[in-house]
């Protein structure tokens, strides 16, 4: 029995953008509910002149209540980049038992595209603060 590739890659959207909402979502609430300096999202960034700096890392301002939004926000971001690299990887198992291996050898372009931008250029962005 095939499986229905379409289906699944449906599923993966939907299910990964309403959990990623739901992270992010729950880390904007705690910022503004718990954390009693922060009035606003807006508030953060106007005290970090927000040019150049990032809203996550405006989120520290106070202590373990921000540390959980990261938390939440962070995993949020996570799962929204996780969405098309699980695609990429469907499709592959795809197009492999297809045999087709025009779209094979694309789709493993893409994923050394990404491998290579998550593995070399992300860390030397991180270390040359590019």
């Amino acid at each position: 029995m095939k499986c229905d590739t379409t289906s699944l890659i449906k599923k993966i959207l939907c299910y990964g953008v309403i959990s990623s909402t739901l992270l992010m979502v729950s880390g904007t609430i705690i910022i503004l509910v718990l954390c009693s300096q922060a009035q606003s999202p807006l508030t953060l960034l106007i005290a970090n002149d927000g040019f150049g700096s990032s809203m996550l890392n405006s989120f520290t301002i106070c202590t373990s209540e921000g540390q959980i939004a990261d938390f939440f926000m962070g995993s949020g971001i996570l799962v929204l980049i996780a969405i098309p690299v699980s695609r990429l990887g469907i499709t592959v198992v795809q197009f492999i038992s297809d045999r087709d291996r025009k779209y094979v050898v694309i789709s493993a372009f893409v994923a050394v595209v990404i491998a290579i931008s998550f593995l070399v250029i992300g860390p030397l962005e991180a270390c040359f603060k590019l």
